[in-house]
This record gives C-alpha cells, sequence and structure tokens, in this order.
C-alpha cells in the first residue's frame, strides 16, 4: 500500500537507519518498526484474556474508583 507519512525527526533518522543497516527501503523499515513496536508493548485493548488484576475490567465486573477506595480507607481508619 502507498501512502505519504509526516515523519518526527527522530523517528525518519531511526527508520533511515534501520533501511540502510538492513539493507531494505524505507518503506519496509518502517513497517518492521510499528509491527515490533506493536508486538513489545501490545494494547491492553487488544488483549483478549483478562485477569482479576486487569486494567479493562471484564464484562460483570464491578469497577472499583478511588472513591471507592478512599471510603474503605476512611472506615477502616487509614
Amino acid at each position: 500500500m502507498r501512502t505519504t507519512l509526516a515523519l518526527d525527526d527522530d523517528a525518519f533518522i531511526l527508520a533511515q537507519q534501520t533501511a540502510l543497516r538492513a539493507k531494505i527501503s524505507m518503506g519496509k523499515a518502517v513497517s518492521m518498526l510499528i509491527r515490533q513496536s506493536t508486538q513489545a508493548h501490545p494494547s491492553p485493548m487488544l488483549n483478549a484474556t483478562r485477569s482479576r488484576y486487569s486494567l479493562i475490567p471484564a464484562d460483570g465486573h464491578t469497577v472499583i474508583t478511588s472513591q471507592d477506595v478512599y471510603r474503605l480507607m476512611e472506615q477502616e481508619g487509614i
């Protein structure tokens, strides 16, 4: 797919260095860097598995707010 991107200077230099080192085009370098970044830091929104400590509450579970924590701290005398 062909597109035009406006990259920050540091991102351009990183992509350019990656392309030169790997002897690939800038487009392939940018694609590779994007793929690497999404694998290294997957978005919690894309994570299908949820634990009881998930940032995104699973369906049917109560969301605990700061106010809930403050209320419980007050009740416990903390």
